[in-house]
């Protein structure tokens, strides 16, 4: 089937997942409701039944990139198409996730940064022919082949319904808000290695153990952030990740100082490894770029985080 998700991003099949679903009848219920009815949005008409997948039937709805959902923690999609006066066709999907951090989280690895955000939801993005949005623990998408300007407000007047219709807003993830705000251009929340990998691939193997982090895309460099359950979980994960990138051909110039290795990969990209607390830092620059400049103010703020 192609749906929305297969005509923005190529297939990310790396790992797989095993999701126990509740009660179906509880979940259609519940997520269904939260489907524009015919005609509230602007005229824009329900034409077929809706379709859910739930669990591991994700896998029939999505060719290719379902097992990113699952790292994040999905339950369950529900689709619809709706169609105007013109006959002009709106594809609508709406995905239920475990918890609001998953929601945030795979919109934060979906959401383009050349799109114009929008007052929908937590955050949404408007695209040429798409709109995606997350709230609570949905994560929607709306799209069309059709551009025009009336099809893309119709695009927006759904999502507002949506919008509307879900009461909770949720919360962005803790880890996020570490992340320094000034000049940030991309805030993403990764949970494993699809997502970690999907913005820079430290290797094949999730090295640094990730579960939860995030990662702060500046204009110059990049600052990854990996929290751990203890200090000494962050530790031992630092030691795992140095001995892989010290015998790794992926890197080049590695250098090790108390609690911080340097290296370069090979397109010259420069890499700054340190722990602190429960976290593991990763800062990432551009060639030139004055790293332990970057890598002193970055480190400042989050120390007085871990001490307080």
């Amino acid at each position: 089937m192609k749906n929305i998700l297969c005509k923005i991003f190529p297939a990310l099949c790396l790992i797989a997942a095993v999701f126990s679903a509740a009660p179906a009848q509880i979940q259609k219920a519940g997520i269904a409701s939260i489907l524009p009815g015919s005609g509230e949005p602007g005229g824009w008409h329900q034409i077929d039944s809706t379709q859910i997948f739930a669990g591991e039937d994700l896998y029939k709805f999505i060719d290719g990139g379902a097992d990113i959902y699952f790292e994040y923690g999905f339950r369950q999609v529900i689709s619809a198409e709706y169609k105007n006066i013109k006959d002009i066709s709106i594809k609508l999907e709406i995905y239920e996730m475990t918890d609001d951090a998953a929601a945030c989280g795979i919109y934060s690895i979906n959401a383009s940064p050349q799109g114009k955000k929008v007052k929908v939801g937590n955050e949404a993005t408007l695209n040429e022919y798409y709109l995606v949005f997350w709230k609570d623990k949905f994560l929607t998408f709306i799209s069309s082949d059709d551009t025009t300007g009336e099809t893309l407000e119709g695009i927006l007047a759904l999502a507002e319904n949506i919008d509307m219709k879900l009461d909770v807003s949720g919360k962005k993830p803790e880890i996020c808000k570490l992340l320094q705000q000034q000049d940030l251009v991309v805030n993403k929340y990764v949970r494993g290695l699809l997502g970690l990998s999907s913005i820079y691939d430290f290797d094949t193997k999730n090295i640094f153990g990730v579960r939860e982090g995030a990662v702060g895309i500046y204009r110059n460099h990049r600052v990854f952030l990996f929290k751990y359950d203890s200090e000494k979980d962050a530790e031992e994960w630092y030691n795992k990740a140095r001995e892989v990138i010290k015998n790794s051909g992926r890197y080049l110039k590695f250098q090790e100082q108390a609690k911080l290795y340097t290296m370069f990969d090979q397109k010259e990209s420069q890499f700054c490894v340190t722990h602190l607390g429960n976290l593991v830092i990763v800062v990432m620059a551009d060639r030139g770029s004055n790293i332990s400049a970057l890598y002193d103010s970055i480190l400042s703020p989050l120390k007085i985080y871990i001490n307080r």
